[in-house]
């Protein structure tokens, strides 16, 4: 009985060692696992320090009372590092001290710029979109400080730290307080709820909901905007139903730099009803109809180059004696106006779509013009929507996003002396570019059935105008 109590134990035992065995079994093989794991590295990080001032102007181009406002840098003021080329952010560094200097230091992890790499340092106060140095939302009108500023570095990697040589940041934007009225007699102060601003370029445009952006109602807007030299700057503002446009020539805002502008603006000529801007993805939208016309299929008006007036319509002829800025005659003729290329029209005085449709519209470039027949597919159209003898190409965008866009250029013809030659057949389309070869024609893009292309022809002939904006 004892041996056989004696042999149990035994089984039992080898049984408790056998799962002890497996339990270590399991413990090894757990561990050993373990030892094959790779642990993440830690990223990579940069400590980057900047000796930075706030160059000549400064950052902030506003100051009512000044050319700028101090040039001083706030503790903690923030400073975005990117690669020069604009498609890497880096990190941020912050400035340490307040001063007209500072030291700026911060942070970088992956990716990290090489030794010798040429970096953006950018400053932006609050109000800007950090991405790309614009104003964003009501803040693109300012009453206080316009701050947007860069300079530009080269790395010193060594070891994890990145040094620099001194940056200079030099303001990005030249910010302009326009006090606006209409031309009456005894103008008026004229506060709008939607402004834009355009050098042909860049365009700023503001909505205005409450007094906020004004002072006290007297047509006074804060704007910025990258800089331009010699350029003609345009206004539209919308005042209840009404639109009002204003365009100066020969204009210079430097970066940095505070101006102060009372212009007059005059009410503008309302665009025909079932007028559209037709967005294809280019870099203009284009009407949905002709200067002059009241739907897609109506031919609209037609002018001279230069001319804002239909000749058709006051009963004069389209011939030199009647063409903008011609005298003389014959051999012995001259120009007063456009004498030399290149040249584009006149917005302000001699641009047909602005003066009959007001607001941002314009006569297309013969770039512009060039740009659609790039990126659209023409099809040519006979009866157009039902009606007889309306020919002409359908335009239709081939950019991705847009295909389901299209316009629709009626062959209009155009108008030699008094009489209407080639409706139905041929589009004769007036851009606001002089011919470079000879400045008694302009640019126009002429279209038949089977083709369609730029070219130049005199200057008193009456095309018709597609408008842009």
């Amino acid at each position: 009985m004892k041996e056989e109590m004696t042999m149990k134990k035994m089984i039992t035992n080898m049984k408790a060692l056998a799962a002890l065995l497996m339990v270590g079994a399991a413990v090894t093989s757990c561990s050993s696992d373990d030892s094959i794991i790779d642990e993440p590295d830690a990223p990579q990080v940069y400590t980057m320090t900047v000796e930075a001032s706030k160059g000549t102007n400064g950052t902030r181009a506003l100051a009512d009372g000044g050319s700028t406002l101090t040039s001083t840098w706030s503790v903690d003021d923030v400073v975005e590092v990117w690669k020069a080329d604009g498609t890497t952010k880096y990190g941020v560094l912050t400035a340490q001290t307040a001063g007209a200097s500072t030291t700026l230091r911060g942070t970088l992890s992956s990716p990290l710029p090489s030794n010798g790499d040429e970096l953006t340092l950018k400053y932006l106060s609050p109000d800007y979109d950090t991405q790309d140095g614009t104003l964003t939302g009501s803040a693109k009108s300012i009453d206080k400080v316009c701050d947007y500023a860069t300079a530009t570095v080269t790395a010193t990697v060594s070891g994890t730290s990145v040094t620099t040589t001194t940056a200079s940041f030099v303001n990005q934007q030249a910010v302009v307080k326009f006090t606006l009225k209409d031309n009456a007699a005894t103008p008026n102060a004229i506060s709008p709820t939607a402004l834009t601003v355009s050098d042909g370029t860049h365009t700023v445009s503001l909505t205005i909901p409450d007094a906020t952006y004004t002072t006290n109602g007297d047509g006074v807007v804060y704007v910025a905007i990258p800089g331009f030299s010699g350029k003609t700057v345009s206004l539209s503002a919308t005042v209840g139903s009404d639109t009002y446009t204003y365009d100066r020539a020969s204009v210079t805002f430097e970066n940095g730099n505070f101006y102060r502008i009372t212009v007059k603006m005059k009410q503008a000529a309302s665009a025909p009803a079932g007028a559209e801007a037709v967005d294809l993805g280019l870099s203009v939208k284009w009407a949905n109809m002709n200067v002059g016309a009241t739907s897609e299929t109506d031919y609209g008006k037609y002018y001279a180059w230069g001319a804002t007036t239909d000749n058709y319509s006051e009963s004069k002829d389209y011939n030199w004696t009647n063409t903008p800025y011609y005298t003389g005659n014959g051999s012995t003729h001259s120009w007063s106006k456009y004498t030399s290329a290149p040249a584009t029209l006149d917005v302000a005085t001699d641009d047909a779509a602005r003066a009959n449709c007001g607001g941002s519209w314009r006569m297309p470039t013969e770039t512009e013009f060039q740009e659609l027949l790039d990126n659209t597919t023409r099809s040519w159209q006979t009866n157009y929507k039902g009606v007889s003898g309306c020919n002409g190409y359908l335009f239709t965008s081939k950019i991705d996003g847009y295909t389901d866009k299209s316009i629709f250029l009626p062959a209009a013809g155009s108008r030699d002396g008094s009489s209407l030659d080639d409706d139905g057949s041929y589009g004769y389309y007036w851009s606001s570019t002089l011919n470079s070869d000879g400045v008694n024609d302009g640019r126009y893009l002429d279209f038949d059935s089977d083709n369609a292309g730029m070219y130049s022809n005199c200057r008193y002939l009456g095309f018709t105008v597609r408008a842009v904006q």
